[in-house]
């Protein structure tokens, strides 16, 4: 009787650390350059907060671009092989993420709140004009199959084009919920359909040396 009790107990314990709600929330946003971000997580009573960090976005475009090109250089094979297995098993890849992204959109992940906001402005008014409509077309698109394929609970928009002042402000805000369960689940998927991959990756580069 002792046994069955400590076993619901840690059942019990086990049931409550995996559901209990696991909440993101997430902030960027772009004007003159300079891109502003913050990040915050929480877990029962555990919180993490990053601390808001400012940089100038030409300045990091240019140290991801001298990064990407140093390791390029430095192992041209590599690169070459990778190219070479994704243009030879992109049918299986685009079936792996396709199954990922699936999970993780529809039952691992919730989004709870998404706040878009973008305004804008060129020198040429007709240019604002119709670069405000594409814009706009594209994230209302989006947001439109967001709602179809996702759990997306509720979303807010503003755009504004602007004729008088040349400027971009740009500013992105989401709150997302999960659990450990729907984490670990996710995690057994990814691992069933990498890890195949990963082997066919490790043989064929095996095969050209």
């Amino acid at each position: 009787m002792t046994v069955l009790i400590v076993a619901a107990i840690i059942i019990a314990v086990l049931a409550i650390i995996f559901f209990i709600p696991i909440k993101c929330e997430a902030y960027l946003s772009y004007t003159n350059n300079v891109l502003d971000r913050s990040f915050d997580l929480k877990y029962g009573f555990i919180r993490i907060r990053l601390p808001k960090s400012k940089e100038t976005v030409s300045e990091a475009a240019d140290e991801t671009a001298k990064d990407a090109e140093k390791e390029t250089e430095e192992k041209p094979d590599k690169v070459k092989s990778t190219i070479s297995f994704v243009r030879a098993n992109i049918t299986e890849l685009k079936e792996a993420l396709c199954k990922i992204l699936g999970y993780m959109f529809r039952h691992a992940v919730t989004i709870n709140q998404i706040d878009i906001k973008l305004i804008f402005g060129t020198e040429d008014a007709m240019q604002t004009g119709l670069l405000f409509g594409a814009a706009a077309a594209f994230i209302y698109n989006v947001l439109g199959v967001m709602d179809k394929k996702m759990r997306l609970r509720k979303h807010r928009e503003e755009f504004k084009p602007d004729f008088k002042n040349p400027h971009i402000f740009a500013e992105a805000g989401a709150i997302i919920t999960t659990n450990l369960f729907n984490l670990a689940a996710l995690a057994v998927i990814m691992l069933l359909q990498i890890l195949p991959l990963y082997k066919k990756h490790k043989s064929m580069k095996g095969e050209h040396k």
